[in-house]
């Protein structure tokens, strides 16, 4: 049975997403860890406990723990108050280790983790499996300023060369060849729970949540984010309401004092702006089992971000066979095939989000066309089963390597 550390700071498996520090990441490391069980592997997730001075461990799936460590620092929401943080975990991580059983391998999620796993890795002689989620050089180039962007930059071509990185698209394999020279490359995409998210009768899901017959409903699933591009969202379906009964349900938490209330607030301040008070339904956070009914429900899922490393959305509306618009960017334009599962517009392209919705509105056909061929394409390709299986082969792999670095010694 092979026996795998994950370490994932600020992704906890037991998080809800849609919150601010609770996204795709988590499910990610949830799902992933849940369907490595049933291979056989057990699995322990180390991330910072959220309060409380004592280690915590908390079995969360069967063959699962995660393993809660707290810091000194007063904890706070958004993953970029990490890096002064690290050391310490680093210290206490490493206290602890013996306690545990012995592990096969370390895999880490996102690059704070990733600076914390190549130091804890060299020690114990394991060999480190790094996941991304996201790449600094690339969020950059696309507009975004990163605090501790000196320091992301220089951990993530650290990891590029001490790891064995694992890709879930090919564009995100050709941005780690290019811009950090990753030589050991797996291409492992995301998945998607087939017990979650699947079609259902879409009359009674609209019924569920109080849709008339006549009122067409756009869904947008994710934090409040700038990323996001909720902003364009509701000016795109303010375009759409004058010639639509439109409703824009928007699903994802919000935090108190926290940068994900601030974009809360602008993307408010602009539905009052508007006039869109009527139109724009903020619905919260919603629990994997509960986002099938909303997708279901939906004409269209739009997904308008300006950059997404894979984007987990998009495959759970496409499970459920729900029309998708997305942003031709990143991972989203490798998920989602423009004309034959969906139909992909520019980042920050307004007019470009009116034309494809209005194409999925007005053509019936063709939204039910793409959505079928959207839920057959992702069956075949993204359940978790299937990337744990393919996991398991990343992990063999990087184990014989080791068997035959360390016979050579």
């Amino acid at each position: 049975m092979k026996r795998i550390a994950m370490i994932s700071l600020h992704g906890d498996p037991t998080a809800v997403a849609g919150y601010e520090g609770a996204g795709g990441q988590n499910v990610y490391v949830r799902e992933l860890a849940r369907n490595l069980a049933t291979h056989g592997a057990a699995v322990d997730v180390f991330t910072e406990k959220l309060g409380g001075t004592e280690v915590s461990a908390e079995t969360f799936e069967p063959g699962c723990r995660v393993i809660r460590i707290p810091l000194a620092m007063p904890r706070q929401v958004g993953r970029h108050v990490f890096w002064n943080k690290l050391p310490e975990f680093l210290d206490k991580l490493a206290d602890l280790w013996s306690d545990f059983p012995r592990y096969d391998l370390i895999h880490s999620h996102y690059w704070l983790a990733g600076w914390v796993s190549m130091r804890l890795a060299r020690r114990a002689r394991l060999p480190l499996i790094h996941t991304s989620h996201s790449l600094g050089r690339v969020k950059v180039a696309a507009g975004f300023a990163l605090p501790n962007a000196t320091e992301r930059f220089s951990t993530e071509e650290m990891l590029a060369k001490r790891s064995t990185i694992v890709a879930t698209n090919r564009f995100e394999e050709s941005q780690l060849r290019q811009l950090y020279g990753a030589q050991s490359l797996a291409l492992v995409p995301c998945g998607f729970a087939p017990r979650h998210f699947k079609p259902q009768n879409k009359d009674a899901c609209r019924r569920s949540l109080g849709l008339r017959r006549h009122e067409r409903m756009l869904l947008f699933v994710g934090r409040f984010d700038p990323n996001k591009g909720i902003v364009e969202l509701i000016r795109a379906t303010a375009a759409l309401a004058q010639n639509w009964t439109i409703k824009l349900y928007l699903v994802g938490g919000v935090r108190p004092n926290s940068s994900d209330k601030a974009e809360y607030e602008r993307v408010k301040t602009l539905v009052d702006e508007l006039g869109l008070a009527g139109i724009v339904q903020f619905v919260g956070a919603i629990q994997p089992a509960g986002l099938a009914r909303y997708y279901s429900a939906a004409d269209v899922t739009v997904i308008p971000s300006y950059y997404e490393t894979f984007g987990l959305v998009a495959l759970e509306a496409l499970a459920c066979a729900s029309p998708v618009v997305a942003s031709r960017t990143g991972g989203l334009a490798c998920t989602v095939q423009d004309g034959k599962n969906g139909l992909l517009v520019n980042p920050g392209d307004v007019p470009g989000l009116v034309d494809a919705i209005s194409q999925f509105l007005m053509n019936p056909d063709l939204a039910q066309r793409l959505g079928k061929a959207g839920r057959e394409e992702v069956l075949r390709t993204y359940t978790w089963q299937s990337v744990a299986s393919r996991m398991i082969q990343v992990y063999d792999d990087a184990l014989d390597s080791r068997v035959l670095q360390d016979a050579q010694v």
